[in-house]
């Protein structure tokens, strides 16, 4: 995912520099990306939960890479949206259930560090590209770098998707890590008594409690903050007059900052839970934008950069420990897929406002004032999620239990 999405900032000023067009007509990809992943995220998570894991990802990944490599051969900044519905529609079965599925299968306690790790890596992957792939755009040219940047994604990808990943440890005859002998038994028992799933909420349940709808609306908030303006951080320090070379840094102080934080903050979720972890991570958020705003200093801006990379881990370890927290791991994959619709809709339109209100006023400043009035949204949003969700009763098949919102 790290040179697919996080580092589509470089290509920006090049392309529009090129083809003589604004940044919110680029931007536009980033429209197609998500609205595409929004019929393909339900879907996504059924087809994962029922067919090879190995199979589907290499498919999806087949697929983005031809539409990163095309990229390099494009002429109109319309053709960008072909390779952005591409991305939303197979990157749901690359970018985003796989991950989240895995981890909750294979890890049966500490999830949240399995989740910050596992995370945190396409944040490090950022931090190396984006100054290369700066580079490479210098040197080859915007084209050529396409051609290298797919070249990435199916060499370090496929790899895996063929030969190592697994949907389930029972795949590989194996138990999940922190499964006890009486947790595995009870597994068990549900199995042979025929019963979904592991405890939690019906799907059709959850989709209908307030607590989804607050979710739902906390993806949008994460993904129009995440969408919206890592493409942009590289016109931004073209618009105060800073070089390419310090917007690709800026891309990789961004990327450090969510590397950092998620090794950090999933021990934290672990230890203090998820409803502190994400309190912590709303307060460095809002730093880091009050930064950028009002920071000028090469040094210190990627600081603010750096706190502000915390948001990453809104979409990408907060949301799916949100709705396990909160719904249980009966219907998990396809609650978190509906989920993340929310994401899809609202991150849609994200890049595009942005480059809009660049084209429009000459500077990024409204844009991140807005920003700041999203992540104060974003955690009303939360708040009104856990203060609901002790109205939820969860199911095992066995019994119905009551779950507390401040357990």
């Amino acid at each position: 995912m790290a040179p697919i999405m996080g580092c589509q900032g470089n290509f920006v000023v090049p392309i529009c520099e090129d083809l003589g067009c604004g940044r919110s007509e680029i931007s536009a990809f980033m429209t197609a990306y998500w609205l595409s992943m929004i019929p393909a995220l339900p879907i996504a998570g059924r087809i994962l939960s029922r067919c090879d894991m190995r199979k589907v990802t290499t498919v999806s990944t087949v697929a983005v890479g031809l539409a990163a490599g095309f990229m390099g051969t494009y002429t109109e900044p319309w053709m960008w949206i072909i390779s952005g519905l591409v991305f939303g529609t197979f990157g749901c079965c690359v970018f985003t259930i796989p991950l989240v599925t895995m981890i909750g299968n294979w890890f049966h306690t500490r999830t949240g560090v399995a989740m910050g790790i596992a995370t945190a890596v396409s944040a490090l992957a950022i931090v190396v590209l984006s100054p290369f792939l700066q580079w490479c755009i210098a040197t080859f040219g915007w084209r050529n770098a396409y051609f290298i940047e797919a070249g990435i994604v199916l060499v370090f990808t496929l790899p895996w998707t063929l030969f190592v990943f697994r949907g389930e440890p029972r795949d590989w005859n194996a138990t999940a890590y922190g499964m006890t002998d009486e947790a595995e038994m009870e597994l068990k028992e549900r199995t042979n008594l025929d019963f979904s799933s592991a405890p939690g909420v019906p799907l059709k349940r959850a989709l209908r409690s307030t607590a989804f709808v607050m979710l739902f609306l906390f993806a949008g908030i994460a993904a129009m903050l995440g969408s919206g303006f890592d493409s942009h951080l590289p016109g931004y320090a073209d618009s105060l007059g800073m070089s390419a070379e310090y917007g690709a840094y800026m891309v990789s102080a961004l990327a450090f900052g969510s590397f950092c934080e998620k090794l950090v903050m999933g021990w934290v979720n672990d230890r203090f839970g998820v409803w502190f972890g994400i309190a912590c991570e709303f307060v460095m958020v809002v730093v880091g934008i009050v930064g950028l705003l009002i920071l000028r200093d090469p040094m210190l801006m990627l600081v603010a950069t750096f706190l502000f990379g915390v948001q990453d881990s809104f979409t990408n370890v907060s949301l799916p420990l949100l709705v396990r927290r909160v719904f249980g791991n009966r219907s998990y994959t396809e609650i978190f897929s509906w989920t993340r619709m929310g994401a899809g809709i609202f991150g849609s339109f994200a890049a595009v406002l942005v480059g809009l209100s660049y084209d429009a006023s000459g500077s990024y400043t409204p844009a991140f004032v807005g920003a700041l009035a999203l992540v104060v949204l974003g955690s009303v949003f939360v708040a009104v999620a856990r203060k609901t969700m002790g109205r939820l009763t969860w199911e095992d098949g066995i019994h119905q239990q009551e779950r507390s919102g401040f357990a």
